[in-house]
């Protein structure tokens, strides 16, 4: 059989060298002649890849489904804990007679000019004082860093705004200060911002200390904004500073939504206040 097989590969070598178009063109007729076989015997071996393909498919939505499933208990629970948590923390307040937060709505525009520049770290939005955006308002984003605040990121604050267009300075502003409290350790701060990429914190009380990977919120001591919204996580703690890494990506803001937030208002100067009647001496 092996001399028959070199038979035939000498006489073929042979044949190429003496004719290679004759050789050429019955390679091309046993080549056609083999090809209907060729296909009908792969139809099985590709029936059988396509059904192996299928089988993994299946395997792979049975892991999620099983993950979706694992997801869904989870956030079950943690529903039924909140919901727990509602209800004690309105009867505690009913109880402390705690008033109430003013209420927050959400205008959400479209961001259309770069955020930043030569000399202002800032935002063009693409709603006004015909929208109910006006100066001072804070504007959030969705996080996209550590941490799942619920009402959003801290972007920065309306600083212009016109009938159809408002000016957003942003948190990494040399011109940004935001009140601010360390979400663990309780301490209060002001976030300062120096141009750069990770604004630092800044007029911290004395012997303070701070831990790399706190969260960093809103405090509402200025009475302007909301306490409570996520601002950054603490980065570095060295001698550049207590350094804050942001939670919203501000290189790629698409949409903002600038909260209607009515503020607590502060108490009159003494010298307003209408002092108390005398009564008469008898």
């Amino acid at each position: 059989m092996s001399a028959l097989l070199i038979s035939v590969g000498v006489v073929s070598l042979g044949l190429n060298r003496a004719n290679p178009a004759l050789v050429e063109t019955l390679r091309s007729h046993v080549t056609d002649a083999a090809a209907p076989a060729l296909a009908f015997l792969g139809q099985p071996l590709a029936g059988l890849h396509n059904w192996g393909a299928e089988l993994g498919q299946w395997g792979h939505v049975y892991e999620e489904n099983r993950d979706l499933r694992e997801t869904n208990r989870r956030l079950v629970t943690w529903r039924d804990a909140a919901l727990r948590l509602e209800t004690e923390n309105a009867a505690l307040r009913a109880q402390l007679h705690v008033a109430p937060d003013p209420a927050i709505s959400q205008v959400m525009t479209r961001v259309i000019g770069d955020p930043g520049g030569g000399f202002m770290q800032s935002a063009l939005l693409a709603g006004g004082t015909s929208q109910g955006i006006e100066k001072g308002q804070p504007a959030i984003t969705f996080a996209s860093g550590p941490g799942e605040p619920g009402l959003g990121a801290f972007v920065g604050r309306v600083v212009q705004a016109g009938d159809e267009s408002a000016r957003l300075l942003l948190i990494t502003d040399v011109n940004s200060r935001i009140p601010v409290v360390l979400e663990q350790s309780h301490i209060h701060a002001i976030l300062g911002a120096d141009d750069s990429e990770r604004p630092q914190l800044i007029f911290l009380p004395a012997g303070a200390s701070i831990t790399v990977g706190e969260r960093v919120v809103t405090s509402g001591s200025d009475r302007l904004l909301p306490p409570g919204i996520a601002v950054g996580v603490v980065a570095s703690n060295d001698d550049n500073g207590i350094r804050v890494t942001p939670l919203a990506d501000l290189a790629r803001l698409d949409f903002v939504s600038v909260l209607q937030y009515q503020g607590v208002k502060p108490l009159p100067p003494p010298e307003t206040l209408t002092p108390p009647a005398k009564g008469k001496r008898r």
